[in-house]
């Protein structure tokens, strides 16, 4: 099972938990990424590098998905979720398809033995508010090879689409986009902590901090950036990153790339959100 309050990479595969070239668990990572007792018995299994990784459902004797199997994995998982409150047949057959097609999409190169044609959901392109009791933080990245600085932004909104706080400010230019936006990334985290903010949703568009935060070890050079953003994100009672378009995510763009095409080095924080973009925030606030 997947610790809580972790970041899920639903294609994670073994090799992803090793150490480089080698046949060693990478530890950390495993109790990163899994609980305590899981990790346990992860850890206690043997490594070959002879062998290539395949993907495997447990829940049928060859290893292979069956709607079937799925559907009675979903629905012992009901009987315990939904124990003591009446749940008709139908909600739990669209329950169970909509997870179906979920492990199909992350598992499309397994040849199934029955098949569920189902339509995948229809993805919205507006800005969501996030539930009661929680911050969401936008963080606007606007990287540029070519001027003497980048900019980055963040804005605060609460569960009626308000916004709290928003600030922006310039980096020094980097010569590379994954670096500029995970230095954009930890200065929003690291603001959140000082307003003290304990329950977060962090959101943005930026591709590179997806693969940099769901493999780090990929970027070895980026290593210490990465972890100091991982250390900090614990320090938070919920926390989340989610990778967004660039619809979702527009007013905090916007603020970012003011600070590049506008030349606006100067850095503040503000209460509420921008007086320029107040009616897209209001537009937002009513979906």
């Amino acid at each position: 099972m997947y610790r809580q309050n972790s970041i899920v990479d639903l294609t994670l595969l073994v090799s992803d938990l090793r150490l480089p070239n080698s046949s060693a668990w990478d530890i950390q990572k495993v109790f990163d990424t899994f609980t305590e007792e899981d990790a346990a018995r992860i850890l206690k299994i043997k490594l070959s590098l002879d062998k290539q990784d395949t993907d495997v459902w447990s829940f049928t004797k060859d290893g292979v998905y069956t709607t079937r199997s799925g559907y009675k994995m979903l629905s012992g998982r009901n009987a315990l979720m939904f124990e003591k409150t009446r749940i008709s047949a139908s909600s739990m057959v669209t329950k169970a398809l909509e997870e179906a097609e979920i492990w199909n999409k992350v598992n499309s190169n397994v040849l199934a033995c029955e098949e569920v044609k189902v339509q995948p959901p229809t993805v919205q392109n507006i800005w969501t508010k996030p539930p009661l009791g929680s911050i969401k933080c936008n963080i606007g990245m606007a990287w540029s090879s070519l001027g003497p600085f980048t900019g980055a932004s963040w804005i605060t909104r609460d569960s009626c689409g308000r916004p709290i706080h928003h600030s922006r400010r310039a980096f020094c230019s980097s010569a590379y986009k994954r670096e500029s936006d995970l230095k954009s990334l930890l200065w929003a985290i690291e603001a959140m902590g000082s307003l003290r903010v304990k329950k977060v949703i962090f959101e943005a568009s930026s591709f590179e901090v997806r693969q940099s935060l769901l493999r780090p070890y990929h970027y070895m050079d980026l290593l210490p950036l990465i972890q100091r953003i991982l250390a900090l994100l614990h320090c938070f009672e919920v926390w989340s990153i989610c990778y967004v378009s660039d619809q979702n995510n527009s007013v905090a763009q916007a603020i970012a790339e003011s600070v590049v095409i506008g030349a606006r080095s100067q850095s503040y924080v503000g209460s509420g959100g921008p007086l320029w973009l107040q009616q897209l925030i209001q537009q937002e606030a009513e979906n």
